[in-house]
């Protein structure tokens, strides 16, 4: 009866069978090769066995009566190991290893068993037993999360799928925290967590793998980056389907305008400005173009150093040439000369109502030339004295309300 007990023992076990005396008489029982602690007499049929501690599965029950014996085969079990995952001191660790987590339970035996741990395919590099509820493992060198961990004592073997897990691998610095358009630039990205070998790994700046990724060291590794254009991006690592990701990381040097032609642009727009420049990316990534604030009505990249924009309808001076990849990051003046819409035919054809009193406040209709395709500023004086408001109606007329004033002819 209790054919098991724990492995510490001094449990009370029964055994049944047959002439086991009278009469009190001098009994014997052991566990495998190990007497009971204490041996208990109760009948004919019965008697009673303290357990002394001791391990693993399935051993024979031996009872002496009087130089008489007897035995049951694989009569009695210690109970197995059994680990306490709640108390578990760390679950992960540094990829270089020879760090110790203590793994607590019941079970592990009294006297230092044969026992042995397991994370992932490794084993620990050495595995300590402290006492039947505590063993030590000093971890080996590894990557990659959610591992199995496996505990084997006495020729029991647990196993805990997606426990254990490294350290994430973590990027600190570059060699080089911006690189061309065009790629193909060689980097040594610093860190931790890299692993102790060149596990499956693989390197992004932003969304695009390195063309190649090099391990070197744990800490260490080099990267030949892919074309791509700006702005920032981020830097993320996989050792062993482990991801670590460190944000701002790497930039493609911004795009400067350097040239454009023709210098001046009809002010209706639909006409084609031709940039030159540098760093404008290898493949057309949707860029757009602003001629001051305006996007263009079309841009298209031709090669890493020209680009075109069919130019919105304008009427200003001195705007700046801005190029934006579409990230949500504004825009970026990249031009050191400025662009000027032509105003050449800009002229006054007529007046209606072409004379107010002198109070002023009347409405005058201007008529004319190139006022502009768009709700542009426009200013209208009457001689030498702006009128109270100015509005733009079409690319033909404004109007004025007028001023006070006196004289004839202005």
């Amino acid at each position: 009866t209790a054919g098991n007990a724990p492995s510490t023992g001094s449990a009370t076990i029964t055994i049944h069978g047959n002439s086991f005396g009278q009469t009190d008489v001098t009994t014997q029982i052991s566990i495998g090769f190990t007497s009971c602690e204490t041996s208990v007499w109760i009948s004919d049929s019965s008697t009673m066995c303290k357990v002394a501690s001791g391990q693993r599965l399935a051993r024979n029950v031996f009872v002496s009566v009087q130089g008489s014996f007897t035995f049951a085969s694989a009569a009695f079990s210690y109970n197995g190991p059994f680990t306490d995952l709640a108390s578990f001191a760390r679950s992960d660790v540094p990829a270089t290893g020879s760090s110790t987590f203590t793994l607590s339970g019941s079970g592990f035996g009294t006297v230092e068993p044969s026992a042995g741990i397991r994370v992932g395919g490794s084993a620990c590099e050495a595995t300590s037993w402290r006492s039947d509820s505590s063993l030590a493992c000093v971890v080996p060198a590894g990557a990659g999360f959610g591992q199995a961990l496996f505990l084997t004592a006495h020729l029991w073997t647990l196993g805990y799928g997606g426990f254990f897990s490294w350290d994430a691998p973590r990027l600190t610095s570059m060699s080089a925290w911006t690189g061309p358009a065009t790629g193909d630039q060689t980097v040594t990205i610093q860190g931790s967590n890299f692993g102790a070998a060149a596990y499956s790994m693989g390197v992004r700046l932003g969304g695009t793998a390195c063309e190649s990724s090099l391990w070197t060291s744990d800490s260490s590794i080099v990267c030949q980056t892919s074309a791509g254009v700006w702005p920032v991006r981020d830097g993320i690592m996989t050792v062993a389907r482990q991801p670590g990701q460190t944000t701002n990381f790497y930039t493609y040097t911004f795009p400067p305008v350097s040239d454009f032609a023709p210098k001046n642009l009809p002010q209706t727009g639909s006409s084609t400005l031709s940039l030159m420049g540098t760093h404008f990316g290898t493949n057309g990534y949707s860029p757009q173009i602003y001629i001051g604030s305006t996007p263009c009505e079309a841009s298209v990249w031709r090669s890493d150093t020209s680009a075109l924009c069919k130019i919105a309808a304008g009427k200003a001076f001195a705007l700046s040439i801005g190029l934006n990849y579409g990230f949500g990051i504004g825009i970026g003046l990249s031009s050191t000369t400025s662009l000027v819409y032509d105003n050449s035919a800009l002229s006054v054809t007529g007046v209606t109502a072409g004379n107010a009193p002198s109070t002023g406040s009347a409405t005058i209709t201007i008529h004319g030339n190139s006022f502009g395709q768009t709700d542009v500023t426009t200013q209208i004086s009457i001689g030498f004295t702006s009128c109270e408001t100015s509005v733009w109606i079409s690319d033909s007329s404004t109007m004025c309300k007028v001023a006070s004033g006196q004289r004839l002819a202005r």
